[in-house]
């Protein structure tokens, strides 16, 4: 089955299940906020950032093991499969039980952390310790499911997690209405994901037997070496990447206030749910971008590249966008005008969004050819200046500030250093020409931006109409705009050729 064939299948089947969950999470977060409040709801995001950090223990392991897998199985090498799946399995589950130590020890820590919610919420610590046994767990039986990302076949963890996802919100759903109590939710998420996960690697079992086997073979010890070479590498670049993107709510909490941290977290619940669809396009590319990059043909290597790219400005610049038009007024009629926040936030929250979505071609091209060692103390530098950066504009400007921050640490680092490894190292290029056509792109996000807002300006209907019709013009007209400037490049005719091809392979579907 060819490359492309498995990306579109993992895509297809990864947006069905997004779409699916979309509604559910967000019928289950209005009933939620209606039920629990402001405090239940700001506790939740600030908790998710503290684990998610605690998930630094991974140490890009998984990173490393993945992109070791990527020959064997072109190879159809099993012994190495094999004795590299049994090597992530044992690094997994230290890695899980590291995260019930460190997540007990954090426990005096909290009530500096979060004296807002203290007075208001009874068993703050149990709530915690719920968080941290989900996180921990999940450790212990997701190492089986990276082998299907690395073999190409994510689509079957797709359809298998999008069955999961519907019957979890739903129950939680009922039991919400039923017990309107956080810590009933809680528990029932750690048992159900327990069950979700030993079924997945039952099936995986079934359809890889040879997994079972995993732990009898053994990695020479040099091979050992190169892998843990990677991730020593991987760890700094984890270490930097987690302070850049896991922290705001921590620094939020701090700088301005829990209360802020529920504001955002609404905004971010409609930016995530969107950036997820787009990421599962993406996402479903890494396997095959991997597989690209087992091989040795520089040229193609670049053309796809330059193809992620022009699709990750296409798709992020028109979602920013639509971002910009959509999030005050959906959160207005979803939850009432005192939930809104500013329209200069708004713009950060924008920006960040899409400065984030142009990382993913060289940060992706990065990790599946191997180049962890370059570079490995930027995600270092990058890390302390979001933190000085988001602390001292965060005083003066508030939330805003904070948000600003990642932008101005990304800018000064990811968004040009990741692209000099990728062409100066694997492409053997020089990187001048990726530098002109992020600015040049950077100035047609500003026009994009001043076309939605005077889209926006126009009302007809009002309330949710307005929004679906704001973001459809939106959409219809930079899509127009971009293919009016792009269509003679050589990356515009191949995205082209591919949904010539979609179309074709539908029709003759039907």
């Amino acid at each position: 089955m060819s490359r492309t064939t498995n990306s579109l299948k993992n895509m297809g089947t990864g947006l069905i299940g997004q779409a699916v969950t979309l509604i559910l999470q967000f019928v289950y977060r209005t009933i939620f906020i209606k039920l629990l409040g402001l405090t239940f709801l700001s506790v939740n995001g600030l908790f998710t950032n503290i684990l998610t950090i605690f998930s630094l223990a991974e140490l890009g392991i998984g990173q490393a093991i993945v992109f070791s897998l990527y020959k064997p199985i072109r190879e159809n090498d099993i012994p190495k499969i094999q004795a590299l799946m049994g090597l992530y399995k044992k690094t997994y589950t230290a890695i899980g039980i590291f995260i019930f130590v460190a997540g007990a020890a954090f426990i005096p820590f909290l009530p500096s952390l979060v004296s807002e919610a203290t007075a208001q919420m009874d068993h703050l610590y149990l709530i915690y310790l719920l968080f941290v046994a989900d996180t921990g767990i999940a450790y212990f039986f997701s190492y089986r499911q990276s082998f299907l990302q690395a073999n190409q076949k994510q689509h079957i963890l797709n359809t298998t997690n999008t069955v999961f996802a519907v019957i979890h919100e739903a129950l939680r759903i009922v039991l919400l209405l039923f017990t309107r109590q956080y810590i009933p939710m809680l528990i029932f998420g750690v048992v159900f994901n327990v069950v979700k996960n030993l079924w997945i690697n039952r099936r995986i079992n079934k359809l890889y037997p040879f997994l079972k086997d995993a732990t009898k073979r053994k990695l020479p010890k040099e091979e050992t070496k190169g892998i843990f070479k990677n991730v020593r590498a991987l760890l700094i670049y984890k270490i930097g990447n987690l302070a850049l993107n896991s922290t705001d709510n921590i620094i939020i909490t701090t700088m301005v206030g829990l209360t802020w941290v529920g504001l955002y977290s609404n905004y971010q619940v409609l930016t995530v749910s969107v950036c997820s669809f787009i990421s599962t396009i993406f996402s479903s590319l890494t396997a095959s971008i991997g597989n690209l990059n087992a091989g040795d043909d520089v040229s193609q290597k670049k053309k796809i590249f330059q193809v992620t790219n022009l699709a990750s400005f296409w798709i992020y610049a028109i979602a920013s966008v639509c971002f910009m038009v959509a999030l005050t007024p959906t959160v207005e009629l979803w939850l009432g005008v005192e939930w809104t926040l500013d329209f200069p936030t708004v713009l950060v929250i924008c920006g960040n969004i899409y400065v984030g979505g142009m990382l993913f071609a060289p940060y992706n091209y990065r990790q599946t050819m191997g180049l962890f060692v370059y570079g490995k103390w930027r995600p270092v530098i990058s890390a302390v200046i979001n933190l000085v950066v988001s602390v001292i504009l965060g005083h003066f400007i508030g939330l805003k500030g904070v948000l600003l921050g990642t932008i101005i640490a990304r800018l000064t680092t990811n968004a040009w250093y990741d692209p000099y490894i990728v062409y100066k190292k694997g492409f053997k290029e020089n990187p001048w020409e990726y530098y002109l056509q992020y600015l040049l792109l950077a100035a047609l996000l500003a026009v994009s931006g001043v076309i939605g807002w005077l889209i926006s300006r126009i009302t007809i209907f009002g309330g949710l109409v307005d929004i679906f019709l704001h973001c459809t013009a939106c959409g219809v007209v930079l899509c127009g705009l971009y293919t009016l400037i792009f269509h003679k490049t050589e990356a515009f005719q191949y995205l082209k050729q591919v949904a010539r091809s979609l179309l074709l392979r539908k029709k003759d579907g039907e």
